[in-house]
C-alpha cells in the first residue's frame, strides 16, 4: 500500500536535514507525488479557486473511499488558465474533493493550492535534491 501524500509530508516535516528529506522523497518516487510538488512550487502554474469551507471526512485514518491520489488528475480545473468551469463550480468541485478524501491529505491538497509547502519542510531546494530540474 502506497503512502498518502500527507504522510510524506509529515515524514519530510520531521526529518532532521536535507539529507534525509532528499531521501524520503526519493523513496516514495511516483509520478502523482512528483506532479504534486511541481503543482505547489512551480511558479508557472497558478491556481484560481476560492478555498470552500468542508466537512472534513469521517472514514477511519487511511480508509477515506477517495484518494488524493486518485483526485490529483482534477488539479488542473482549479488552475487560472482554466476557464471552462466557472469560479463558483470550481469551489463546488473543490469542496466535494476536500469532503471526499482523508482529512490530513485534504489539508496537504489545500497547501499546494496555496503555493506552500513551507509548513512541511518542503521548498525548491528540497525537491531539486530529490529530483533535479524538476522545479524550475
Amino acid at each position: 500500500m502506497r503512502k498518502m501524500f500527507s504522510v510524506i509530508l509529515k515524514e519530510i516535516s520531521e526529518a532532521p536535514d536535507l539529507e534525509d528529506k532528499v531521501m524520503i522523497l526519493q523513496s516514495n518516487n511516483q509520478p502523482v507525488i512528483r506532479q504534486l510538488l511541481l503543482a505547489a512550487l512551480d511558479p508557472n502554474v497558478k491556481f484560481d479557486v476560492v478555498i470552500p469551507s468542508y466537512k472534513e471526512n469521517d472514514e477511519p485514518d487511511g480508509y477515506a473511499s477517495n484518494t488524493l491520489f486518485i483526485e490529483h488528475r482534477r488539479l488542473y480545473i482549479f488552475m487560472d488558465s482554466y476557464k471552462t468551469v466557472s469560479p463558483q463550480r470550481k469551489t463546488a468541485l473543490l469542496q466535494q474533493i476536500l469532503e471526499s478524501i482523508d482529512p490530513s491529505d485534504a489539508v496537504a491538497l489545500i497547501a499546494v493550492l496555496k503555493k506552500d509547502l513551507s509548513g512541511y519542510g518542503v521548498t525548491k531546494e528540497v525537491v531539486n535534491a530529490a529530483f533535479p530540474g524538476l522545479v524550475k
